[in-house]
């Protein structure tokens, strides 16, 4: 039986976190899916119709709404070299519906050789997608992917805040196999 993921805290550019960021050291900790190609058209669809990939539901106005992911790991936390991120990075702030400022924070992602290398191939080869970031088994973001990324390096924006967006990212470097 297929199952359907529910995740709990959602915010801007299709980030979701559970409220627990206590996490064990295994390299499900922090995993890299491809989405489903047709993902917005099969959104509907029962979780035992679509082999391979599990279905995640997201919480209010994140887009996409529904994620399929593929239950194949491409990359984990074996691939990642180091996280970093920058508080209150001022080239992207979200203005929310009362038109405040929100600060925003960048968590930037090196890989490793091997990694950079699968990254490259996977940002090749799904230009204009989605892959789907999870940590610790719960969808934490789903960008699109622009252009290929080869340069063993990504970065993603979010309005996270900054104590938690410290605490995923201590967390992250705990994790790493060196």
């Amino acid at each position: 039986m297929k199952k359907i993921v529910e995740t709990t805290i959602c915010f801007v550019l299709f980030l979701s976190l559970t409220s627990s960021l206590s996490f064990a050291k295994n390299n499900s900790f922090f995993q890299i899916h491809l989405v489903h190609p047709e993902n917005e058209k099969i959104a509907d669809r029962d979780p035992s119709e679509i082999d391979g990939y599990t279905k995640y539901i997201r919480k209010k106005n994140d887009y996409p709404k529904v994620v399929w992911v593929n239950d194949t790991i491409e990359l984990d936390i074996s691939d990642l070299k180091s996280v970093t991120y920058e508080p209150n990075t001022p080239n992207f702030p979200k203005i929310d519906k009362k038109y405040k400022m929100i600060p925003s924070q960048k968590i930037n992602y090196s890989f490793k050789k091997e990694g950079a290398k699968k990254f490259a191939q996977i940002t090749n080869r799904l230009s204009g997608q989605r892959i789907a970031i999870i940590i610790n088994g719960t969808l934490f973001a789903v960008p699109a992917i622009s252009s290929p990324i080869t340069g063993g390096e990504a970065s993603l924006i979010t309005i996270i805040p900054e104590e938690k967006i410290k605490k995923i990212v201590e967390e992250l470097n705990e994790n790493l196999t060196k």
